[in-house]
């Protein structure tokens, strides 16, 4: 069971859960304007959904899982994604963020080697969940970066309508 505070609900859970939608908005090229309904329902429900997963008493790992399930049934029932694409967008874009999580992982333990300072930051789930930004910002910006090289070169067939 991972409890975690409303407060990280807030500052982390909610905009990790925004940015997962936007990002396939971003992928498959829809317009994210025109979705604004769809992108604050989906949000919702992702972000309540960890929220709800991290609170069972599973297994560490089951509960990826489980997001991962929520996250592709979100993206093809409320924003009508093939779910074939919305399996294939889904991992995608999860693998991605775990990949840049643990880039940023790897640099925090470098600014923070002493073992006291590494401690308090454990001990603060708030302050976690901020050193935590710089990984969703890269996250979306190497998203909108592969979004518009695939506009012009339609590199990931899977996520185009052609």
């Amino acid at each position: 069971m991972l409890r975690i505070p409303i407060s990280v609900v807030i500052f982390r859970t909610i905009p990790e859960a925004l940015f997962l939608i936007l990002s396939i908005y971003l992928l498959f090229g829809i317009n994210i304007k025109e979705n604004k309904k769809k992108i604050l329902v989906s949000t919702i429900i992702l972000g309540f959904s960890i929220y709800i997963i991290r609170l069972l008493p599973i297994h560490f790992g089951v509960h990826t899982i489980l997001f991962t399930s929520v996250y592709i049934v979100l993206i093809a029932t409320i924003n009508k994604i093939e779910i074939n694409r919305a399996i294939i967008s889904c991992v995608f874009i999860i693998i991605l963020s775990f990949l840049l999580e643990y880039i940023n992982v790897y640099i925090l333990s470098f600014f923070f080697k002493d073992s006291i300072v590494s401690m308090r930051i454990l001990k603060d789930k708030l302050l976690i969940s901020i050193l935590c930004y710089p990984s969703l910002i890269i996250f979306f910006i190497t998203m909108v970066f592969i979004s518009k090289i695939n506009r012009k070169k339609d590199i990931l067939k899977i996520f185009s309508d052609k």
